[in-house]
């Protein structure tokens, strides 16, 4: 068996089988001849995958088998950390590149659709591993031809439905900075779309009485400049205008389908 040839720390580079990994030994105060107990740190295997934390056995984790893989028992194990000590207000960065061209280098660009990236979550299920056990994902897309300057992108957000194991796109934002919610056109800063029995709604509960904490605000450029401006349009199903609510910078009118037949309107309006 090793032993300590004093007191201290050991660690070494170890070649088995055709993997490579780096172990250490706990600190001895046991004086020389004292038993080492190794623990693996990093390991290379025979088909290129590296695994650190105190699991080392690299795995085919829903579709990919990373190539570097930190896998645990423990919290600590188990955690990636990215930390700068600088004097500056910059952070540190986690950065992801695509490009289109073969070799390492390249810089061909890609084109619109191209995926720049992807975070997954996957769990297990009792059944596989590989494969299986999607659960949700954030993609960054080019959201349209790119050229020398010009990088349009969007994010996606998605999320696995309880009964199924598909994930569907729940919220989008553009390159526009169009926010679409169950919506993968929105036109609008937020534009959520509703199908089925699924209902576009927003709820905030509140118990606070005050006007900071209204549920909703609208606030109207042309109506606090003293002029009147729609704050709110209702449609039918086919897009016609139904009804809206107009203010100024002291009122504000409810209108009904024909837009000049007021529901409510006060004299300053």
């Amino acid at each position: 068996a090793e032993k300590y040839i004093g007191n201290g720390n050991a660690s070494r580079l170890y070649f088995a089988d055709g993997d490579a990994t780096i172990d250490y030994a706990p600190t001895n105060s046991g004086g020389a001849d004292a038993a080492l107990s190794w623990s693996t740190g990093l390991k290379v295997d025979s088909t290129g995958h590296t695994t650190a934390g105190n699991y080392h056995t690299a795995q085919t984790i829903g579709d990919y088998k990373a190539r570097f893989q930190v896998g645990g028992t423990t919290a600590d194990a188990a955690c990636i950390g990215i930390n700068r000590w600088q004097n500056t207000a910059a952070g540190p960065c986690l950065q992801f590149f695509k490009g289109r061209g073969t070799s390492g280098g390249a810089v061909d660009k890609g084109q619109n659709g191209d995926v720049l990236g992807s975070i997954t979550w996957n769990q297990a299920n009792n059944n596989n591993l590989d494969g299986q056990g999607n659960t949700a994902r954030i993609d960054c897309n080019i959201d349209a031809d790119p050229g020398g300057g010009d990088m349009p992108a969007r994010l996606s957000f998605w999320t696995c439905p309880d009964g199924s194991s598909t994930l569907a796109e729940r919220m989008r934002i553009d390159k526009a900075g169009n926010i679409g919610i169950n919506n993968t056109s929105p036109a609008y800063k937020l534009d959520a779309a509703a199908s089925g029995t699924v209902v576009s709604r927003f709820r905030q509960n509140t118990n606070d009485e005050s006007a900071t904490a209204a549920c909703t605000i609208y606030r109207h450029a042309a109506a606090t400049g003293g002029n009147t401006g729609f704050v709110v349009l209702f449609q039918n199903s086919s897009g016609t205008l139904v009804g809206s609510i107009k203010s100024n910078s002291g009122a504000t009118a409810f209108n009904t389908s024909s837009l000049v037949q007021p529901l409510f309107k006060p004299s300053n309006l």
